[in-house]
Protein backbone atom coordinates (compact mmCIF):
# COMPACT_ATOMS: atom_id res chain seq x y z
CA UNK A 1 0.00 0.00 0.00
CA UNK A 2 2.36 2.59 -1.42
CA UNK A 3 0.80 5.58 0.31
CA UNK A 4 0.84 4.50 3.71
CA UNK A 5 4.88 4.16 3.88
CA UNK A 6 5.27 7.14 0.94
CA UNK A 7 7.30 9.58 3.30
CA UNK A 8 9.98 7.06 4.87
CA UNK A 9 12.75 7.37 3.15
CA UNK A 10 12.79 11.23 2.73
CA UNK A 11 11.28 11.61 6.50
CA UNK A 12 14.54 9.22 7.69
CA UNK A 13 16.54 12.05 6.44
CA UNK A 14 15.21 15.24 7.83
CA UNK A 15 14.36 13.44 10.96
CA UNK A 16 18.10 12.89 11.29
CA UNK A 17 18.99 16.37 10.79
CA UNK A 18 16.58 17.06 13.80
CA UNK A 19 18.87 15.35 16.44
CA UNK A 20 21.46 17.27 15.84
CA UNK A 21 22.67 18.95 18.97
CA UNK A 22 20.52 21.91 20.04
CA UNK A 23 22.98 24.21 21.46
CA UNK A 24 25.07 23.27 18.37
CA UNK A 25 21.83 24.79 16.35
CA UNK A 26 22.00 27.79 18.00
CA UNK A 27 25.52 28.69 17.41
CA UNK A 28 24.35 28.16 13.81
CA UNK A 29 21.56 30.38 14.53
CA UNK A 30 23.92 33.38 15.73
CA UNK A 31 26.06 33.29 12.55
CA UNK A 32 23.14 33.27 10.10
CA UNK A 33 21.82 36.38 11.87
CA UNK A 34 24.99 38.26 10.72
CA UNK A 35 24.66 36.49 7.15
CA UNK A 36 21.13 36.09 6.60
CA UNK A 37 19.24 38.43 4.15
CA UNK A 38 17.35 41.44 5.33
CA UNK A 39 14.02 40.59 3.80
CA UNK A 40 13.96 37.41 5.75
CA UNK A 41 14.90 39.29 8.99
CA UNK A 42 12.15 41.73 7.95
CA UNK A 43 9.45 38.95 7.69
CA UNK A 44 10.11 36.52 10.67
CA UNK A 45 12.90 38.62 12.94
CA UNK A 46 14.77 35.45 13.98
CA UNK A 47 17.82 37.49 15.32
CA UNK A 48 15.67 39.30 18.05
CA UNK A 49 14.52 38.13 21.37
CA UNK A 50 11.19 38.74 22.42
CA UNK A 51 10.59 37.26 25.58
CA UNK A 52 6.87 37.13 24.88
CA UNK A 53 7.38 34.77 22.53
CA UNK A 54 9.42 32.06 24.84
CA UNK A 55 7.31 32.14 27.12
CA UNK A 56 4.50 31.46 24.73
CA UNK A 57 7.00 28.73 23.11
CA UNK A 58 6.97 27.23 27.29
CA UNK A 59 3.66 27.36 27.19
CA UNK A 60 2.74 25.54 23.92
CA UNK A 61 5.43 22.77 24.82
CA UNK A 62 3.68 21.97 28.08
CA UNK A 63 0.52 21.99 27.03
CA UNK A 64 0.49 20.52 23.00
CA UNK A 65 1.59 16.80 24.19
CA UNK A 66 -1.52 16.05 26.17
CA UNK A 67 -3.57 18.55 24.32
CA UNK A 68 -3.25 17.38 20.98
CA UNK A 69 -1.25 14.02 20.65
CA UNK A 70 -2.86 12.22 23.44
CA UNK A 71 -6.44 12.77 22.22
CA UNK A 72 -4.90 11.87 18.85
CA UNK A 73 -3.25 8.63 19.80
CA UNK A 74 -6.37 7.38 21.80
CA UNK A 75 -8.36 8.26 18.83
CA UNK A 76 -5.68 5.74 17.03
CA UNK A 77 -5.74 3.02 19.55
CA UNK A 78 -9.66 3.12 19.78
CA UNK A 79 -9.65 2.38 15.90
CA UNK A 80 -7.47 0.05 15.68
CA UNK A 81 -9.50 -2.24 18.50
CA UNK A 82 -12.32 -2.38 16.26
CA UNK A 83 -10.88 -3.38 13.31
CA UNK A 84 -8.99 -5.80 15.43
CA UNK A 85 -12.79 -6.79 16.55
CA UNK A 86 -13.94 -6.88 12.81
CA UNK A 87 -11.19 -9.13 11.91
CA UNK A 88 -12.15 -11.29 14.61
CA UNK A 89 -15.70 -11.48 13.38
CA UNK A 90 -14.76 -12.01 9.67
CA UNK A 91 -12.53 -14.51 10.55
CA UNK A 92 -15.14 -16.54 12.07
CA UNK A 93 -18.15 -15.58 10.00
CA UNK A 94 -16.87 -14.28 6.70
CA UNK A 95 -19.95 -12.82 4.70
CA UNK A 96 -20.25 -9.58 2.83
CA UNK A 97 -21.58 -7.74 5.51
CA UNK A 98 -18.26 -8.33 7.63
CA UNK A 99 -16.33 -7.90 5.03
CA UNK A 100 -17.67 -4.09 4.22
CA UNK A 101 -17.75 -3.54 8.01
CA UNK A 102 -14.06 -4.84 8.70
CA UNK A 103 -12.84 -2.22 5.31
CA UNK A 104 -14.87 0.60 6.61
CA UNK A 105 -13.20 0.67 9.56
CA UNK A 106 -9.60 0.04 7.98
CA UNK A 107 -10.41 3.09 6.45
CA UNK A 108 -10.93 4.87 9.27
CA UNK A 109 -7.88 3.16 10.91
CA UNK A 110 -5.84 4.78 7.77
CA UNK A 111 -7.28 8.32 8.42
CA UNK A 112 -5.90 8.58 12.28
CA UNK A 113 -3.02 6.66 11.58
CA UNK A 114 -2.12 9.67 9.48
CA UNK A 115 -3.04 12.40 11.72
CA UNK A 116 0.08 10.99 13.79
CA UNK A 117 2.78 11.72 11.18
CA UNK A 118 3.54 15.07 12.45
CA UNK A 119 4.29 14.04 15.72
CA UNK A 120 6.52 11.12 14.87
CA UNK A 121 9.80 12.37 16.16
CA UNK A 122 12.10 11.76 18.89
CA UNK A 123 11.37 8.26 19.89
CA UNK A 124 8.45 7.37 17.73
CA UNK A 125 10.63 7.94 14.85
CA UNK A 126 14.25 6.38 16.82
CA UNK A 127 12.44 2.90 18.43
CA UNK A 128 10.85 1.72 14.92
CA UNK A 129 6.91 1.73 15.95
CA UNK A 130 6.15 3.80 12.00
CA UNK A 131 9.02 1.14 10.24
CA UNK A 132 6.13 -1.69 12.20
CA UNK A 133 3.25 0.05 10.89
CA UNK A 134 4.45 0.91 7.15
CA UNK A 135 7.34 -1.21 6.41
CA UNK A 136 6.89 -2.21 2.44
CA UNK A 137 5.65 -5.63 2.44
CA UNK A 138 7.55 -8.68 1.31
CA UNK A 139 4.59 -10.18 -0.48
CA UNK A 140 6.88 -13.45 -1.33
CA UNK A 141 7.17 -13.66 2.02
CA UNK A 142 3.98 -13.49 2.79
CA UNK A 143 2.91 -15.78 0.03
CA UNK A 144 5.21 -18.64 1.48
CA UNK A 145 4.07 -17.94 5.23
CA UNK A 146 0.29 -18.77 4.35
CA UNK A 147 1.33 -21.88 2.13
CA UNK A 148 3.29 -23.16 4.93
CA UNK A 149 1.41 -25.00 7.86
CA UNK A 150 4.27 -25.63 10.04
CA UNK A 151 5.77 -21.84 9.76
CA UNK A 152 2.38 -20.29 9.82
CA UNK A 153 1.22 -21.92 13.22
CA UNK A 154 5.12 -20.84 14.42
CA UNK A 155 4.52 -17.37 13.29
CA UNK A 156 1.29 -16.07 12.87
CA UNK A 157 0.66 -16.33 16.89
CA UNK A 158 0.27 -12.19 17.95
CA UNK A 159 3.18 -12.64 20.30
CA UNK A 160 5.56 -14.14 18.39
CA UNK A 161 8.50 -12.67 16.57
CA UNK A 162 7.55 -11.66 12.55
CA UNK A 163 9.85 -9.51 10.45
CA UNK A 164 8.33 -5.69 9.92
CA UNK A 165 8.27 -6.53 5.69
CA UNK A 166 5.65 -9.42 6.96
CA UNK A 167 3.49 -7.38 9.08
CA UNK A 168 1.83 -3.74 9.11
CA UNK A 169 -0.58 -1.65 7.08
CA UNK A 170 1.16 -2.93 3.90
CA UNK A 171 0.78 -6.79 4.78
CA UNK A 172 -3.11 -6.27 5.52
CA UNK A 173 -3.71 -4.52 2.37
CA UNK A 174 -1.64 -7.34 0.48
CA UNK A 175 -4.42 -9.82 2.04
CA UNK A 176 -6.92 -7.38 0.83
CA UNK A 177 -6.09 -7.36 -2.57
CA UNK A 178 -5.93 -10.59 -3.35
CA UNK A 179 -9.49 -10.97 -2.08
CA UNK A 180 -11.09 -10.14 -5.28
CA UNK A 181 -14.37 -8.60 -5.37
CA UNK A 182 -15.62 -10.80 -7.50
CA UNK A 183 -15.52 -13.42 -4.85
CA UNK A 184 -17.53 -13.96 -1.67
CA UNK A 185 -15.64 -14.07 1.52
CA UNK A 186 -16.35 -17.78 1.88
CA UNK A 187 -13.71 -17.70 -0.60
CA UNK A 188 -10.88 -16.10 1.62
CA UNK A 189 -9.39 -19.54 2.86
CA UNK A 190 -9.28 -19.85 6.52
CA UNK A 191 -5.67 -19.29 7.08
CA UNK A 192 -5.51 -15.64 5.05
CA UNK A 193 -8.13 -14.66 7.50
CA UNK A 194 -6.51 -15.74 10.39
CA UNK A 195 -3.26 -14.00 9.23
CA UNK A 196 -5.27 -10.66 9.05
CA UNK A 197 -6.60 -11.01 12.40
CA UNK A 198 -3.22 -11.76 13.52
CA UNK A 199 -2.28 -8.40 11.78
CA UNK A 200 -4.89 -6.08 12.99
CA UNK A 201 -3.52 -7.72 16.90
CA UNK A 202 -0.07 -6.43 15.82
CA UNK A 203 -1.53 -3.04 14.67
CA UNK A 204 -3.10 -2.89 17.75
CA UNK A 205 0.36 -3.69 20.00
CA UNK A 206 2.01 -1.48 18.21
CA UNK A 207 -0.25 1.73 18.82
CA UNK A 208 -0.29 1.37 22.69
CA UNK A 209 3.84 0.66 22.22
CA UNK A 210 3.64 3.97 20.58
CA UNK A 211 1.13 5.70 22.82
CA UNK A 212 3.36 4.68 25.95
CA UNK A 213 6.87 6.20 24.56
CA UNK A 214 5.08 9.59 24.07
CA UNK A 215 3.33 9.89 27.46
CA UNK A 216 4.76 6.48 30.51
CA UNK A 217 8.00 6.38 31.87
CA UNK A 218 9.55 3.02 31.39
CA UNK A 219 12.63 1.49 33.03
CA UNK A 220 15.01 4.02 32.66
CA UNK A 221 13.49 5.90 29.72
CA UNK A 222 11.27 8.66 30.56
CA UNK A 223 7.91 9.69 28.83
CA UNK A 224 8.92 11.97 25.82
CA UNK A 225 6.01 14.30 26.53
CA UNK A 226 8.56 14.72 29.76
CA UNK A 227 11.14 15.94 27.70
CA UNK A 228 9.15 18.55 25.76
CA UNK A 229 7.46 19.64 28.61
CA UNK A 230 11.02 20.47 30.32
CA UNK A 231 12.46 21.91 27.23
CA UNK A 232 14.92 24.35 28.45
CA UNK A 233 15.34 22.83 32.17
CA UNK A 234 19.20 22.48 33.31
CA UNK A 235 18.19 18.83 33.46
CA UNK A 236 17.17 18.64 29.91
CA UNK A 237 19.59 16.76 27.74
CA UNK A 238 17.31 16.01 25.05
CA UNK A 239 15.94 20.03 24.47
CA UNK A 240 18.47 22.43 26.15
CA UNK A 241 16.36 25.28 24.80
CA UNK A 242 12.93 25.93 25.10
CA UNK A 243 13.29 27.20 21.19
CA UNK A 244 14.85 23.86 20.43
CA UNK A 245 11.67 21.64 21.84
CA UNK A 246 9.24 24.24 19.19
CA UNK A 247 11.42 23.76 16.76
CA UNK A 248 10.77 20.45 16.72
CA UNK A 249 7.05 20.63 16.72
CA UNK A 250 7.49 22.93 13.42
CA UNK A 251 9.77 20.47 11.54
CA UNK A 252 7.34 17.62 12.38
CA UNK A 253 4.60 19.59 10.64
CA UNK A 254 7.49 20.24 7.74
CA UNK A 255 8.30 16.78 7.39
CA UNK A 256 4.49 15.38 6.91
CA UNK A 257 3.55 17.98 4.41
CA UNK A 258 6.73 17.74 2.38
CA UNK A 259 6.25 13.82 1.92
CA UNK A 260 2.66 14.14 1.29
CA UNK A 261 3.47 16.38 -1.50
CA UNK A 262 6.78 14.84 -3.20
CA UNK A 263 5.13 11.16 -2.78
CA UNK A 264 1.52 10.77 -1.41
CA UNK A 265 0.20 13.13 -3.75
CA UNK A 266 1.45 11.35 -6.80
CA UNK A 267 0.72 8.11 -5.43
CA UNK A 268 -3.09 9.40 -4.85
CA UNK A 269 -2.84 10.53 -8.51
CA UNK A 270 -2.82 6.80 -9.52
CA UNK A 271 -5.45 5.55 -7.70
CA UNK A 272 -7.99 8.24 -8.63
CA UNK A 273 -8.67 6.64 -11.73
CA UNK A 274 -11.26 4.45 -10.07
CA UNK A 275 -12.57 6.94 -7.55
CA UNK A 276 -14.67 4.66 -5.50
CA UNK A 277 -11.83 1.91 -5.13
CA UNK A 278 -10.45 1.18 -2.32
CA UNK A 279 -7.08 2.08 -3.13
CA UNK A 280 -8.76 5.53 -3.54
CA UNK A 281 -10.42 5.27 -0.49
CA UNK A 282 -7.14 4.31 1.34
CA UNK A 283 -5.25 7.34 -0.45
CA UNK A 284 -7.99 10.22 0.05
CA UNK A 285 -9.32 9.25 4.11
CA UNK A 286 -5.01 9.09 4.66
CA UNK A 287 -4.47 12.32 3.15
CA UNK A 288 -7.47 14.01 4.84
CA UNK A 289 -5.86 12.74 7.66
CA UNK A 290 -2.20 13.79 7.79
CA UNK A 291 -3.59 17.68 7.06
CA UNK A 292 -6.21 17.64 9.73
CA UNK A 293 -3.06 16.10 11.98
CA UNK A 294 -0.94 19.46 11.05
CA UNK A 295 -3.37 21.52 11.33
CA UNK A 296 -4.36 20.44 14.58
CA UNK A 297 -0.32 20.36 15.75
CA UNK A 298 -0.47 24.32 14.19
CA UNK A 299 -3.46 25.91 15.27
CA UNK A 300 -4.50 23.58 18.95
CA UNK A 301 -7.42 21.75 19.83
CA UNK A 302 -9.98 24.74 18.34
CA UNK A 303 -8.76 23.55 15.30
CA UNK A 304 -11.03 20.57 15.06
CA UNK A 305 -10.78 16.97 13.60
CA UNK A 306 -13.13 16.44 10.89
CA UNK A 307 -16.34 14.91 10.95
CA UNK A 308 -18.96 14.87 8.12
CA UNK A 309 -19.63 18.36 7.05
CA UNK A 310 -18.96 19.02 10.91
CA UNK A 311 -15.42 19.59 12.81
CA UNK A 312 -15.58 17.92 16.13
CA UNK A 313 -13.52 18.81 19.04
CA UNK A 314 -13.33 15.62 21.45
CA UNK A 315 -15.96 13.89 19.93
CA UNK A 316 -18.24 16.93 20.34
CA UNK A 317 -19.66 18.51 16.84
CA UNK A 318 -19.85 21.83 16.90
CA UNK A 319 -20.11 24.39 13.98
CA UNK A 320 -16.99 25.05 12.02
CA UNK A 321 -15.24 27.73 12.94
CA UNK A 322 -14.24 31.15 11.61
CA UNK A 323 -11.72 33.95 12.16
CA UNK A 324 -13.76 35.47 14.31
CA UNK A 325 -15.01 33.20 16.34
CA UNK A 326 -11.59 31.42 16.83
CA UNK A 327 -8.22 34.00 17.04
CA UNK A 328 -8.35 33.81 20.67
CA UNK A 329 -9.04 30.16 21.36
CA UNK A 330 -5.27 28.84 20.30
CA UNK A 331 -3.70 31.34 22.22
CA UNK A 332 -5.87 30.96 25.50
CA UNK A 333 -5.60 27.17 25.32
CA UNK A 334 -1.69 27.45 24.18
CA UNK A 335 -1.52 24.05 22.41
CA UNK A 336 -0.77 24.59 18.85
CA UNK A 337 2.39 26.56 17.36
CA UNK A 338 -0.29 29.47 16.63
CA UNK A 339 0.11 30.36 20.57
CA UNK A 340 3.16 31.74 19.93
CA UNK A 341 3.50 32.69 16.13
CA UNK A 342 0.44 34.96 16.64
CA UNK A 343 2.48 36.87 18.73
CA UNK A 344 5.73 36.86 17.01
CA UNK A 345 3.77 37.86 13.47
CA UNK A 346 0.02 37.86 13.78
CA UNK A 347 -0.75 38.06 9.52
CA UNK A 348 1.80 35.16 9.09
CA UNK A 349 -0.50 33.50 11.44
CA UNK A 350 -3.84 34.48 9.83
CA UNK A 351 -2.47 33.51 6.81
CA UNK A 352 -1.18 29.73 7.26
CA UNK A 353 -4.19 28.84 9.59
CA UNK A 354 -6.20 30.07 6.47
CA UNK A 355 -3.94 28.10 3.93
CA UNK A 356 -4.85 24.90 6.32
CA UNK A 357 -8.25 25.44 6.49
CA UNK A 358 -8.30 25.81 2.86
CA UNK A 359 -6.34 22.47 2.23
CA UNK A 360 -8.87 20.62 4.48
CA UNK A 361 -11.37 21.67 2.40
CA UNK A 362 -9.80 21.08 -0.90
CA UNK A 363 -9.01 17.40 0.98
CA UNK A 364 -13.21 16.90 1.69
CA UNK A 365 -13.98 18.10 -1.46
CA UNK A 366 -12.15 15.26 -3.09
CA UNK A 367 -13.92 13.09 -0.54
CA UNK A 368 -17.01 13.96 -1.70
CA UNK A 369 -16.18 13.57 -5.44
CA UNK A 370 -14.65 10.32 -4.72
CA UNK A 371 -18.48 8.94 -4.44
CA UNK A 372 -19.92 10.90 -7.30
CA UNK A 373 -16.54 9.49 -9.27
CA UNK A 374 -15.90 12.85 -10.57
CA UNK A 375 -12.26 13.20 -9.44
CA UNK A 376 -9.78 14.45 -11.65
CA UNK A 377 -5.82 15.58 -11.52
CA UNK A 378 -7.05 19.43 -11.52
CA UNK A 379 -8.04 18.88 -7.49
CA UNK A 380 -4.87 17.36 -6.27
CA UNK A 381 -2.72 19.88 -8.82
CA UNK A 382 -4.79 22.58 -6.43
CA UNK A 383 -3.90 21.20 -3.04
CA UNK A 384 -0.24 20.43 -4.26
CA UNK A 385 -0.16 24.35 -4.84
CA UNK A 386 -1.68 24.92 -1.77
CA UNK A 387 0.71 22.36 0.84
CA UNK A 388 3.82 23.84 -0.50
CA UNK A 389 2.90 27.34 0.11
CA UNK A 390 2.03 26.16 3.75
CA UNK A 391 5.69 24.25 3.57
CA UNK A 392 7.51 27.75 2.21
CA UNK A 393 5.61 29.85 4.77
CA UNK A 394 7.01 27.29 7.95
CA UNK A 395 10.19 26.64 6.64
CA UNK A 396 11.46 30.53 5.76
CA UNK A 397 9.15 32.38 8.16
CA UNK A 398 8.11 30.17 10.84
CA UNK A 399 11.06 27.97 11.53
CA UNK A 400 13.71 30.84 12.01
CA UNK A 401 11.81 32.17 14.89
CA UNK A 402 12.63 28.81 16.89
CA UNK A 403 16.18 29.55 16.01
CA UNK A 404 15.94 33.27 17.83
CA UNK A 405 19.61 34.64 19.09
CA UNK A 406 19.03 34.30 22.76
CA UNK A 407 19.62 37.34 25.05
CA UNK A 408 22.87 37.75 26.63
CA UNK A 409 23.54 36.06 30.10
Amino acid sequence: MTFLYFWLNKLTLRLAMSSINHAIKLVIALVLTITITAPVLAASEPSAFNPDVHDAMRETNETIGKAIVSPVMDRFIASTSRLKFFANRLETAPSEKNLTQFLEQFYDVIENREMLRAYEFGPVHSLGYAELLDTPTDTAGITELLSNEQLFEQLAEPGSRLLQSLQGFSAIEFILQNWQPSEMPADFNLRQRQFLASLTDRVFETALAKQQAWFDSQHQNEAFNAQLVTAGTRDNAYYQTIESGSEEWVSGSINALAALIEEGLVDAEDTLNDPESHSAAVSLRGMRGLINGVALSYAGQYFAAMDGDQRVVDSAPVAPPTRENTEDLARRDGSGISHWLSIQNPALDVQIEAALMSALDMSDSMLDSSAASSIDGEPLQELSAQLEEIVDLLESQVLPVTQAALPAQ
